[in-house]
């Protein structure tokens, strides 16, 4: 099991804390487990179905380039998500964490001290996935009207997704 650090943003209403920390090489376990749901990959289009555990860790060491900023979700001493940031933001959270506002509070923790030289942030989600939508409009990202279409190695095949931009030159809502 990948245990987290202490808490470092606390999520006020929790029960048990959640923080953000830095991954490492010991999350490799709990994110291949996390990706044997299909119910949480199929909103991750860059993995394939089923993923092997290669394909886990070369996920994991993409995460951990000195280029890419990224955090281990955790609940209690537990990993239960990612928030990345390259060229696009990116986040998953176990499907028995969601809507219980983890996700949101994740975000906003992450984005706390906006990247350098950037004038935003971007966020795509497939087309379908509404909670990943209503979340990213919810704290503050805006809709592009252009839909995207990219190839989704968990479907096979070309799937839509919505494009969102955060824009951090302004104050921020989070």
């Amino acid at each position: 099991m990948t245990h987290c650090k202490p808490t470092i943003h606390p999520l006020p209403s929790a029960d048990t804390k959640t923080s953000l920390r830095r991954l490492s090489d010991t999350d490799a376990p709990a994110i291949h487990a996390a990706f044997q749901d299909r119910a949480l990959v199929r909103w991750l289009a860059a993995l394939p179905v089923p993923v092997e555990r290669s394909d886990s860790d070369r996920y994991l060491r993409f995460l951990l380039d000195p280029d890419v900023e990224a955090s281990a979700i955790c609940l209690g001493a537990r990993l239960i998500g990612v928030v990345s940031l390259s060229v696009e933001l990116s986040f998953w959270i176990e499907c028995n964490q969601h809507r219980k506002g983890i996700g949101g509070w994740a975000i906003t923790q992450f984005l706390k001290q906006p990247p350098k030289d950037r004038a935003s942030v971007i966020a795509c989600c497939m087309y379908d996935n509404l909670g990943a939508k209503a979340l990213l409009q919810k704290l503050g990202f805006q809709r592009d009207p252009m839909p995207v279409r990219r190839f989704s190695f968990a479907h096979r095949r070309g799937v839509d997704f919505t494009r969102y931009r955060l824009n951090t030159a302004l104050p921020s809502t989070l």
